[in-house]
């Protein structure tokens, strides 16, 4: 059921390049990614619905370089009210990757939002600090309001917002 499918994942697996694995059967869809990136000859940054080795669930963005290595891993810290059922809130961590020439920063779907919502915009003030340059933000069911949440976020921390819209 693909709804109760949690890729294994541990944050300890940047670096790696998990299509060099071909003996690897527990990471379908990592070693999928990995094999896609390096294959077309580029950069993808993808949400992934992990468990790590003690059991806990996550929505992860693990980011691949062209060569299908893995560049960055973020575990998503402020989730949605109803995502709470399922996955565990990742560490505040807000991180930041390098890539083609300029430092990135992740913000995963309702983290976006919620600095509007609730007044903290301590990730995103993080995330700028680290010198982000740019910020990655993949989205789900934004239904339209993806761009002016994009725009506040780029006029605020003076950032191009690269963000990806999904609906399920």
């Amino acid at each position: 059921n693909k709804k109760d499918y949690f890729e294994p994942f541990d944050l300890s697996e940047v670096g790696s390049a998990p299509c060099d694995d071909s003996s690897n059967l527990v990471q379908p869809l990592l070693i999928g990614l990995s094999c896609a990136a390096r294959d077309a000859a580029i950069n993808a940054a993808t949400n992934v619905f992990t468990v790590s080795a003690n059991g806990t669930k996550h929505i992860t963005e693990i980011v691949f370089d062209d060569d299908g290595k893995i560049v960055a891993g973020y575990h998503k810290h402020h989730l949605f009210p109803t995502e709470k059922k399922i996955v565990t809130p990742g560490p505040f961590n807000p991180t930041t990757f390098e890539l083609l020439g300029r430092r990135w920063g992740i913000v995963i779907c309702y983290e976006g939002i919620y600095p509007s919502v609730s007044g903290d915009w301590s990730q995103l003030d993080a995330l700028s600090k680290a010198g982000a340059q740019a910020f990655v933000w993949s989205v789900g069911g934004t239904e339209g309001t993806l761009k002016s949440y994009a725009l506040k976020i780029a006029k605020k921390y003076k950032v191009q917002v690269l963000a990806t819209e999904g609906y399920d």
